[in-house]
């Protein structure tokens, strides 16, 4: 489970200001209709102009250094993935790339920035619940692949093929090809002998995968392929199958696979429900550089609205988090430390 420990890992670090970590959620989804019109470069342009004014006006010269690094070195690292983007990037980074995480994610993540002294990791929290470590099998007659994924990501891959001189299922790596032979033996000869032996076949792979699950701990289960085919072997299995998916993909790549499955889910309005009502909404209030005037910063970093009294922009945060919770409203000094941190459940 390396993106747990991953995750883990963000959630213990802090650091002291002025030094600031940019958290980056940002939906690359090509499927949508908007984003056919660069819809992720408006945005990340955008996200970078208002957080780079919200610094500019806090008069931290430090910060403002940081974030255009990072900006720079971020908008290079999208920009070399924009050939084969996923369904979003999830980015974490100092100036000084003490801290660098970047992903590419299968499933989508709602657009936002973070610029705070801690990595923000709520939306990768609820992938973590959405999309547990999980095992999904791709099944097609005598071929079968096995992908393990942890919040959407491929994290692992086993391949298995029908030996008819040995009558069982072996292991091998690469992709499939079309013309493969089994056991020395051509498609045609397996397919004479599949309605006979197909029952005990699947039961001895089930046999192999029920046992990678243990080992592996896997949350969840899914099957894929044709009906038949795939209702038959859920039969042999004694752990719970979470999900069936009747469609022949084994041949696609694996991140077409991956969108495949998520999106179906997704289809079923789950659990992209539960994480809109799991996200946690972030806001901030805080001073200009001679605290004269106060700001709140918004999700997204959409655009920071002024207020002449200290209170007024605690009360317009307040009205702000309490419209959009769960959600947290951080009240900074004029050092911009968080003297304050409300909670709206």
């Amino acid at each position: 489970m390396q993106y747990n420990e991953k995750l883990k890992e963000l959630k213990t670090m802090k650091f002291e200001a002025p030094k600031k970590v940019l958290s980056l959620y940002l939906n690359t989804d090509l499927s949508q209709p908007s984003q056919h019109d660069g819809e992720w470069k408006i945005r990340l342009k955008n996200g970078f102009n208002k957080l780079e004014e919200y610094i500019e006006n806090s008069g931290n010269h430090d910060e403002l250094q940081q974030i255009q690094s990072i900006k720079q070195a971020v908008e290079k690292e999208i920009h070399a993935h924009a050939r084969n983007f996923s369904r979003s990037m999830v980015i974490f980074a100092t100036a000084d790339q003490e801290v660098w995480f970047v992903e590419k994610m299968p499933v989508a993540v709602e657009t936002a920035f973070f610029w705070e002294t801690y990595p923000v990791t709520e939306q990768l929290e609820s992938l973590e619940r959405n999309y547990p470590y999980m095992g999904i099998v791709v099944l097609q007659k005598d071929e079968a692949a096995v992908l393990e994924t942890e919040m959407g990501i491929l994290t692992d891959k086993t391949n298995y093929m029908l030996d008819l001189d040995t009558d069982d299922w072996r292991e091998h790596q690469g992709p499939q090809g079309d013309d493969l032979t089994v056991g020395g033996q051509k498609k045609d000869e397996f397919n004479n002998r599949v309605e006979a032996n197909r029952d005990r076949w699947f039961k001895s792979l089930v046999t192999k995968i029920e046992k990678k699950a243990g080992k592996k701990n896997w949350k969840k289960l899914y099957l894929v392929g044709e009906k038949e085919e795939v209702e038959q072997l859920k039969s042999h299995f004694s752990k719970k199958i979470d999900r069936t998916i009747p469609d022949n993909i084994l041949n696609w790549k694996d991140h077409e696979i991956l969108t495949k499955v998520f999106d179906s889910e997704a289809d079923l309005g789950q659990p992209i429900q539960e994480e809109r009502s799991i996200s946690m909404k972030n806001y901030t209030v805080a001073p200009n550089k001679d605290a004269t005037a106060w700001y709140v910063k918004v999700e997204d970093i959409a655009p920071i609205k002024e207020y002449d009294k200290k209170d007024k922009a605690i009360e317009a945060g307040e009205q702000l988090a309490a419209e959009n919770k769960p959600a947290t409203l951080s009240i900074l000094t004029k050092n911009h430390e968080v003297a304050d941190t409300r909670k709206f459940a």
